[in-house]
């Protein structure tokens, strides 16, 4: 909608296929140069090449080709010929196919050699925007409508367990006009949160992840279903115009997994319409996240990307064949990321309470759907339960190392009661790079380890030999650990070495973080780089 345009031809058919010279691998008649932009607004665009033929239309409001010339070729036939482009009927599609000497068999393979083309080109954007362009969006939208191996959604079956606590109070305090997520209070007065300016951006991120459904289920109440199913008719409704943050691959997974975890409490079955408006939009989300999950930041969102796509195909009805594609790839990045000790590849205490939340209750929707989970899944959490006892100190609270703030004590104690075990702790982890001394009623726990790769340092900490300590059930010395969101400003302060428990020189830091320009300050989120 309100796409201009209709895409026309300078010169005929064949005067263009005469110029373009041999078919390439994929299919495509490809030239001696790539297509070069010579568009200079953004609306309008044309591509030519360098005997001067060339195709012209326009672009949706907002959106830009990139400038790189080499990428320009496959993003040209991504963006004019997927079956999402804008003002184009198929008839007009056909020809532009057949106009670039595109086979039908081709097709699939132009998708993804122009998404591949476009991630050089969409990082820097990405970073910020603080998510993908519209362009990218564009682009995964055309690459899922062959990569997603479901079907529209017909029939919810399942619906996953909730592990995380809930606040039955917080349906309350939408009815009195505020919004309250990651220790931000939004007055939204009558509009819906979605139409307001977030007033961080952790408070985006928890919006756009709807993980306050739960809350309004908990509180059980008639005004408590009303306000979820408005509330996602909302987004819906407002879904085109939500910033790019909404759209990375994470927050989509969480959506996708809290969407499905409280789908009794927005259907119902007297409302056809909305639901199948809902299974409509879900599906939508699920193939947009099937195209894009690779674009997750490496550690807990990619696994999440991935953990969201298996729910779906547990949960809707008449999906295997999404469960068999995404099951192999969420095993071995399952394997990769819980090390044989049980520690998380990212270093970081927390990250293991928070994928227990989700794992175990995927592991329930196998059993419930009548399949074995798979051993990596079943393995890895019972790797996982002796490490967070590993982590505890003599209060029960977790060690605050590499990205670890206040300990959930509820999500803690909701993922100990699925230990069966209960067993001694390991003294020495020597994959994660801790080891745990005890003496009586005395106990310790030092970092011994280096920093984890670079794409996993966004949390990680310059924390090298720092250590914890407790007697009995009173700690005595600890880390900063991270803060919590109402006090995003001292973030990069708490990563740093004078926030730990170890030896520090002149205030210095044992590890330098990355800076976007020679004078600038680095990022709360910077990366360690040496």
């Amino acid at each position: 909608e309100r796409h201009r345009s209709l895409l026309s031809s300078r010169g005929t058919n064949r005067s263009v296929s005469n110029h373009c010279g041999p078919m390439s691998p994929l299919g495509i008649q490809s030239g001696r140069k790539p297509l070069a932009y010579c568009g200079h607004s953004l609306t309008n665009f044309s591509w030519t090449r360098a005997n001067g033929a060339a195709w012209t239309g326009f672009l949706p409001q907002g959106l830009c080709a990139p400038a790189r010339e080499e990428s320009l070729e496959p993003l040209a036939l991504a963006v004019l010929l997927h079956d999402n482009a804008p003002g184009l009927d198929d008839k007009q599609r056909g020809r532009a196919r057949y106009h670039f000497g595109v086979s039908p068999l081709a097709w699939r393979a132009i998708l993804m050699t122009g998404d591949q083309a476009f991630e050089r080109e969409s990082g820097a954007e990405e970073e910020k925007l603080g998510g993908p362009s519209q362009l990218r969006r564009l682009m995964l939208s055309g690459l899922a409508v062959v990569s997603y191996p479901g079907s529209q959604a017909e029939q919810l079956l399942l619906a996953p367990q909730e592990l995380r606590t809930a606040d039955p109070s917080f349906a309350t305090e939408i009815y009195n006009g505020h919004f309250g997520l990651a220790g931000k209070l939004a007055d939204v007065g009558a509009q819906s949160p979605f139409e307001i300016e977030p007033p961080s951006v952790t408070w985006a991120r928890e919006l756009y992840g709807c993980g306050w459904l739960r809350h309004l289920r908990a509180a059980d109440s008639e005004l408590s279903r009303e306000q979820a199913k408005t509330l996602v008719h909302d987004f819906i409704r407002l879904r085109r115009q939500l910033p790019p943050l909404a759209w990375q691959p994470e927050i989509v997974a969480r959506r996708v997994i809290s969407w499905l975890s409280n789908s009794v409490l927005v259907l119902a079955a007297d409302e056809p319409e909305a639901y199948e408006s809902f299974l409509k939009e879900l599906t939508a989300q699920l193939r947009y996240l099937s195209a894009g999950y690779r674009d997750a930041p490496d550690g807990v969102p990619r696994l999440l990307s991935l953990m969201a796509l298996l729910y779906g195909g547990l949960c809707i009805a008449d999906q295997n064949p999404v469960v068999d594609r995404y099951i192999k790839p969420f095993c071995r990045e399952l394997d990769r990321q819980i090390l044989p000790d049980g520690g998380h590849i990212s270093r970081n205490p927390e990250a293991l309470v928070e994928l227990l939340l989700d794992l175990l209750p995927l592991r329930q929707c196998f059993v419930a759907r009548d399949r074995t989970p798979p051993k990596e899944l079943t393995d890895a959490v019972d790797r996982i339960m002796p490490m967070l006892r590993f982590f505890r100190l003599g209060d029960g609270s977790m060690a605050r190392f590499n990205g670890a703030g206040p300990t959930p004590t509820d999500a803690l104690a909701t993922v100990r009661a699925y230990d069966d075990i209960e067993g001694a702790p390991v003294r020495s982890a020597a994959n994660s790079g801790y080891v745990r001394v005890e003496a009586g009623s005395t106990l310790v726990l030092c970092d011994l380890g280096p920093p984890p790769v670079t794409s996993l340092t966004r949390e990680a900490h310059a924390g090298f030999l720092s250590f914890e300590m407790s007697s009995g059930d009173a700690p005595i010395i600890i880390n900063c650990g991270t803060p919590t969101p109402e006090f995003e400003e001292w973030r990069l302060f708490s990563r740093t070495t004078p926030a730990h428990s170890t030896l520090s020189l002149e205030e210095d830091s044992l590890a330098e973080f990355e800076v976007a320009t020679e004078d600038g300050e680095p990022e709360a989120d910077a990366t360690l780089i040496g």
